[in-house]
């Protein structure tokens, strides 16, 4: 089921023909997006987890959430702040605020650092705002995620949600850079060229044609990682790879990246363990 077509362009016919070298598969920016949906992957797991713990809060409290919620991580580890940010006085209204202790998550009457609190609810309002219609118009549900990086920037990361009705969306992922306030966006990443949507079936082999990049997104990578055991095979096809996550009785064994036989991606199959280091 093809969800939308805004940024679509048709599949490539016939690769151009070239005599340059094969291209090696870059395994640095790929091990780079791994690392991204791994941390992902974990602030995932908190936000689901608080999120039930929310649902049965009063409805009084509840009434007083906005929909600018986050999950950050410090020393003393993951965190869950649900509350609203209001606009006009630049300042987060905190509600419910969960810490997590081992595989579960609890309440905590702390309060997180107002500043910090503000800067994520700011930079949440500030790449909400920026959404291009193409994700905006579309009936799927997405899940947002701010991380921290590098100079005091902030990321927020845009990625479809599994849906009310257990349907899997795909096809890219969407990734603000924000200055040190979340006020002003520096970058900016509309990383899909349609989303597409499946129902877990054991059966099926899903094809994810995302031939439009040289390497799986981090939407990509974080979909197969989460999703892939629903399938019976997951491949993403990149320009000149189809890369795939090998398992084996529920046991992830590598990730294989294997070129296409084609005038300009032409090679031998090219394999390593899951997570090691490019050469």
């Amino acid at each position: 089921m093809v969800l939308a077509a805004g940024l679509a362009v048709g599949w490539t016919a016939a690769l151009a023909r070239s005599k340059a070298e094969p291209p090696a598969f870059p395994y640095a920016t790929f091990s780079a997006n791994e690392e991204v949906a791994n941390w992902l992957i974990e602030y995932d797991w908190v936000a689901w987890k608080a999120s039930d713990l929310v649902m049965a809060e009063p409805e009084e409290q509840l009434a007083r959430l906005g929909p600018h919620w986050f999950c950050f991580r410090d020393a003393r580890g993951w965190h869950a702040l649900f509350g609203r940010y209001e606009a006009k006085s630049n300042v987060y209204q905190q509600e419910l605020h969960y810490l997590r202790r081992g595989d579960e998550m609890v309440r905590t009457a702390d309060l997180v650092d107002p500043a910090l609190a503000s800067r994520y609810g700011r930079a949440l309002q500030t790449a909400r705002a920026e959404l291009p219609p193409e994700i905006t118009k579309l009936p799927v549900a997405f899940n947002h995620y701010v991380r921290p990086i590098e100079g005091d920037k902030l990321e927020v990361w845009v990625l479809p949600a599994m849906q009310r009705d257990q349907t899997l969306v795909f096809g890219g992922d969407v990734r603000y850079v924000l200055d040190s306030s979340g006020a002003k966006i520096l970058e900016r990443v509309l990383n899909f060229k349609e989303f597409r949507a499946a129902k877990p079936d054991a059966s099926l082999e899903l094809n994810i044609d995302r031939q439009e990049n040289d390497v799986p997104s981090v939407g990509d990578i974080f979909f197969i990682q989460q999703f892939g055991r629903q399938f019976k095979s997951v491949s993403v096809w990149t320009h000149c790879f189809l890369t795939r996550l090998i398992d084996s009785e529920g046991k992830e064994l590598a990730w294989i990246h294997v070129q296409k036989q084609s005038p300009e991606c032409e090679g031998k199959p090219s394999k390593r363990p899951r997570g090691a280091k490019a050469p």
